[in-house]
């Protein structure tokens, strides 16, 4: 994959994920209690950036979650 295709990829996947936190964020609820409403959508969608951005999904989950629940 080219440079300017990747990075358009890692800017698409950041977008995405910006407008999950503002989505949750505004929902007044907690992050976990946001997430278990999403469902498994939000654990695919985790799953596909990590693939996309060459991560290993295992340890990018567990990073991401990690992160999450130190917001809370």
């Amino acid at each position: 994959m080219s440079t300017s295709l990747q990075s358009l990829n890692e800017n698409q996947s950041i977008q995405e994920w910006a407008t999950r936190i503002k989505e949750c964020r505004n929902s007044n609820m907690t992050v976990r209690g946001w997430c278990s409403e999403q469902g498994s959508a939000v654990i695919y969608s985790l799953v596909e950036t990590a693939k996309e951005n060459k991560l290993d999904p295992y340890r990018y989950l567990v990073y991401v979650l990690d992160t999450a629940r130190k917001l809370d």
